[in-house]
């Protein structure tokens, strides 16, 4: 294996570039003379791609500011991180550089990372059947009004049901048609057919009944209809598997 062929053949791997290999044509093909190029060409991608530095001090941010979202981290917490890094790895380039005050750290959540799960979710929302759509109103920190909203789906990238943040809407003391409106022009935004919607879910079912009957008008626009199983679906499916287990308990005691 030390021939001229075999070392252009190892070089052409390790400059992971295109090479051709030579295959001779099966019996069949040579008795119907049947034509075809017998050069197959395989392009080999690298193992590792080359991250330079600059990529490489914005992967480290990235991270810290997933971490500083995951627990919980006040922006203000944030702003002696870099300090904090330098000093326990002085010898790191990346931390002399890495730099996470609380106005790069919002713009990081705001619009880096909240556009990739935004996407991420609404790809896997695409793939299910069917949602449930969940949503919360309630004052902020500056007292306005704010409406969160939450889908739950069978994910097909977790193999599981998961309940997801989507967004946030500011509109402050908003009637229910303008709710239905900021809900369904989300969905249509982000192509996701409101057909798939199975049902509502409310932060309270005594609140918000008009616009679970103006989201289930739209749904009957297109063929759709909410599948109604009491005020909280949440409730009533908990009780009925209560119930069921109740009444097999017996058959295995």
């Amino acid at each position: 294996m030390n021939n001229k062929k075999h070392r252009d053949s190892l070089k052409l791997i390790k400059e992971n570039s295109t090479f051709i290999v030579q295959t001779e044509p099966n019996h069949a093909q040579a008795e119907s003379g049947y034509a075809s190029s017998n050069n197959s060409m395989i392009t080999l991608a690298p193992q590792t791609k080359n991250i330079n530095f600059s990529d490489q001090v914005t992967s480290a941010e990235t991270l810290w500011t997933m971490n500083a979202a995951r627990q919980g981290y006040s922006y203000l917490s944030c702003d002696e991180s870099g300090d904090l890094f330098r000093r326990m790895f002085p010898d790191s380039q990346i931390a002399h550089e890495l730099k996470m005050e609380r106005t790069k750290l919002s713009y990081v959540v705001s619009h880096d990372l909240e556009p990739f799960f935004h996407r991420n979710l609404v790809e896997d929302i695409k793939q299910c059947e069917r949602f449930v759509l969940c949503f919360d109103e309630q004052k902020n920190h500056q007292n306005n009004k704010q409406l969160d909203i939450f889908l739950k789906h069978w994910s097909m990238k977790n193999q599981g049901v998961v309940a997801r943040y989507y967004k946030s809407v500011l509109h402050g003391h908003a009637p229910a048609h303008i709710i239905r409106d900021s809900i369904v022009n989300s969905f249509r935004t982000d192509g996701i057919d409101i057909k798939r919607l199975l049902m509502i879910g409310r932060d309270n079912p005594n609140v918000n009944k008009t616009v679970e009957k103006l989201i289930d008008k739209e749904l009957k626009k297109v063929g759709g209809e909410l599948l109604k199983v009491g005020s909280c679906h949440i409730h009533v499916i908990h009780n009925a598997f209560k119930s069921g287990e109740k009444s097999v308990r017996k058959y295995f005691n």
